[in-house]
């Protein structure tokens, strides 16, 4: 099944296979797929409130906020598959 693509879409897929392909991803590993601060930002929220990825991990870096590594969950896993095929 063929959906339409939208940049909505695209965007939050962009999100979740950042995080898929690596296991675990930080920040700035989303934000280098992404290419934009405000869209990596947005999706990432939307994502934690839907339950699509969580946070698996949270330390203290030397910067002023504690870096968070974030991992995909199986429901993210499961929309992944629906838009791939």
């Amino acid at each position: 099944m063929t959906f339409p693509k939208q940049p909505v879409i695209d965007s939050l897929l962009k999100v979740l296979s950042s995080v898929a392909d690596r296991g675990q991803a930080k920040f700035i590993d989303i934000l280098m797929d992404c290419k934009s601060y405000t869209i990596a930002t947005k999706y990432i929220r939307y994502a934690l409130r839907k339950g699509f990825i969580k946070i698996a991990r949270e330390y203290r870096g030397r910067g002023r906020y504690p870096i968070k590594i974030y991992e995909i969950t199986e429901k993210g896993r499961k929309l992944l598959e629906v838009f791939e095929e």
